[in-house]
């Protein structure tokens, strides 16, 4: 049932139960309203609406960016996990400074012709190490600048600095390393069996 305020057109309609005056009636009051309203009242009617949906478009946009931008930083931050995660390896894997070998000599030892002499110069940059090996023969080792630290299995570790020299046996288990911060450089002599490696890795 449509209720418009009543004017006293309306009511004598309603009263007298005529249908067609009723509906005439209504017509009427809405044509009444229609020009008793002002043309800015329309206008501003318009605007409103128009200014309410502006502002809800902006604030669905505006809501879409926030969920777009805060799926973007989480990709972003799994993506730089998952790298740090994949460098992490390689990073730790990361092989210490080498050490510079120069040969000086090698020639078979007099009156053993199953054994030779070899001789070399050895720089150490800081950091560096042979890790744990064996050799199939004697070592002789002399520093000449820096110092060394050399540890046979089962022994504590000692430094040699310059002018100090130590020997390894043959088969002995050991390692030595530069834990300065300069360089350290050796004079090496090795007595071993000919043919064979000098040195020979040991892996715990």
């Amino acid at each position: 049932m449509v209720r418009i305020p009543a004017s006293p057109e309306l009511a004598r309609g309603i009263v007298e139960e005529d249908a067609k005056t009723c509906h005439d009636a209504i017509a009427r009051e809405r044509d009444r309203r229609a020009r008793t309203r002002r043309p800015w009242q329309q206008a501003s009617r318009r605007i409103v609406w128009s200014r309410f949906h502006e502002i809800d478009v902006c604030l669905f946009v505006f809501i879409k960016l926030g969920e777009i931008s805060m799926k973007l930083a989480h990709l972003l931050s799994s993506i730089a996990l998952v790298a740090t995660v994949a460098m992490a390896p390689a990073a730790l894997a990361q092989e210490a400074p080498k050490l510079k070998v120069t040969p000086l000599q090698k020639e078979p030892l007099t009156g053993q012709p199953d054994k030779e002499v070899i001789s070399v110069i050895v720089e150490w940059p800081p950091g560096s190490g042979t890790g744990l090996h064996t050799h199939p023969g004697d070592e002789y080792t002399t520093v000449l600048e820096g110092e060394v630290v050399g540890r046979k299995d089962g022994s504590e570790a000692k430094t040699y600095t310059a002018g100090q020299s130590y020997h390894n046996e043959p088969g002995v288990v050991h390692e030595a390393n530069n834990k300065a911060s300069g360089t350290a450089k050796t004079f090496n002599v090795f007595v071993v069996e000919k043919g064979k490696p000098v040195s020979d890795p040991v892996k715990r």
